[in-house]
């Protein structure tokens, strides 16, 4: 196997810091045990990824029965790692993941493995490093990829060795010597992936419509009589129900008076429920307010919350990508297009050189009027055969406002999510005859025909 080729391969004696008389040391001696401890494990993590690595080879499911997790009782390799190691299931993940690498399973992350193999990477930061970059494609090479990992290495273990610290941040002796110096996993895979996104704007595209499909929502009855439910959201699904979350759960201030009328300091007012507790009443006041809107209505007509950052370019082009604020992962600039489409959402146009060149206005955003008018034209999602209610619906710009596109009732038609995401994703364009009849044009490329966008309102007669 390639790994005997790497430092790791042969014996070697690993020393402990001692821990006697421990909490006597100054802050100098106790950070610099622990940092010996960090590099004592990251060591121990890179043998036992070896080992890892091994046992998904020997637990490969083209084997079958005759794999070595099958034949210990166990579906994956990762769950025979943990019934013997004791460690979590990410770690088991995180372990295959940074011994196949140390396998030379994938060369052009070469120096993510030697940096795990030293002692440099983590375990964790090397899978993240990895499943950030990801593997090499039309649009990017190896070599690229390879470039790309040295890189993050060099950025994610230069860690506390700069001689010229200043005394202020710790320098020479103080402990900042050895605070801050490493950067964790999640900024890791975070750079990883925005660094893959500039070399390689199609695969934002190709990450969204993985983690969309991800999407899932199951419920279920204990036998307290108590429910269950767990859910899976994207990024913007998830940015929209958390930031409404908060927008309920915000601490409510409240005053304090003396006696003699003088008022004291404000203090956050006390709640007996658990921030768990805050959240699920917060969530089921939001449900609450959806399924109490009448039909005929729209749902979804707040002030803006969620911000969209992304280039003046993309933006017209629909090429590139953009940035949910508070969230991670970067979205493709088709996902810009489509909620700029909806109330609730600012999208903020960056010019080339990062200015902002303008932040999307009230005006822009079809008026509680207009949509209760269109509720009343479209009766709900114009999709043929879709049969979403109103309510539940987006108001869709047929031509972006980005593009010279009017918020008014003739170039406004109601799509729910799914049909509204797909109409910017895929490049679908809705066009409008002189007569007002609406079209759904394909792509450009596609062979499919174009349909036409039907009304969903009963015929009431005349």
């Amino acid at each position: 196997m390639a790994i005997q080729t790497l430092p790791l391969a042969r014996p070697e004696l690993i020393e402990l810091p001692s821990t006697v008389g421990i909490a006597h040391w100054d802050d100098r001696s106790l950070l610099d045990g622990l940092a010996a401890v960090g590099a004592v494990q990251r060591r121990v993590e890179a043998v036992h990824a070896v080992f890892a690595a091994e046992v998904a080879r020997r637990s490969d499911r083209r084997l079958g029965h005759a794999g070595l997790a099958a034949r210990a009782g166990f579906g994956r390799a990762e769950e025979l790692l943990q019934s013997v190691t004791g460690v979590s299931r990410a770690a088991s993940g995180a372990l295959v993941a940074a011994g196949e690498l140390l396998a030379g399973a994938k060369p052009w992350l070469a120096p993510v493995a030697r940096a795990v193999a030293s002692g440099e990477l983590t375990v964790a930061a090397g899978a993240a490093l990895a499943g950030g970059l990801g593997d090499p494609g039309a649009d990017v090479s190896a070599d690229e990829l390879v470039d790309a990992a040295a890189a993050l290495v060099e950025a994610a273990a230069g860690g506390p060795d700069d001689s010229d610290e200043s005394e202020e941040s710790g320098g020479a002796g103080g402990p900042g010597s050895v605070i801050g110096g490493r950067v964790s996993p999640e900024q890791i895979r975070v750079e990883a992936r925005r660094l893959r996104a500039e070399l390689d704007s199609a695969s934002v595209v190709d990450l969204d419509t993985h983690r969309h499909a991800k999407r899932t929502l199951r419920h279920g009855v204990n036998t307290d009589g108590t429910i269950w439910g767990r859910f899976v959201a994207d990024p913007e699904s998830g940015a929209i129900l958390i930031d409404a979350i908060r927008t309920i759960t915000a601490p409510r201030r409240v005053e304090f008076h003396e006696q003699d009328g003088a008022v004291a300091s404000p203090m956050t007012e006390r709640d007996p429920r658990t921030p768990q507790q805050r959240d699920f009443d917060a969530f089921i006041a939001i449900v609450k307010l959806g399924a109490s809107t009448k039909h005929e209505h729209l749902f979804g007509h707040n002030d803006a919350t969620v911000r969209v950052h992304v280039s003046a370019e993309s933006l017209l082009s629909g090429d590139g990508v953009a940035w949910i604020e508070g969230q991670d992962e970067l979205q493709p600039a088709t996902t810009a297009q489509r909620i700029a489409c909806t109330a609730g959402i600012i999208p903020i146009i960056i010019g080339d050189r990062g200015s902002v060149l303008n932040v999307g206005r009230a005006q822009r955003l079809f008026t509680t009027a207009q949509r209760i008018a269109l509720a009343a034209r479209d009766g709900g999602c114009v999709h043929p055969g879709c049969r979403t209610p109103a309510r539940f619906t987006e108001a869709h710009h047929i031509t972006p406002w980005s593009q010279g596109g009017r918020t008014d009732l003739a170039d406004g038609v109601l799509l729910c999510r799914f049909h509204h995401r797909m109409v910017h994703t895929q490049r679908w364009h809705i066009r409008r005859d002189t007569d007002s009849t609406y079209w759904l044009e394909p792509p450009p490329g596609s062979t499919a025909p174009r349909r036409r966008l039907t009304s969903k309102r009963p015929d009431l007669g005349t």
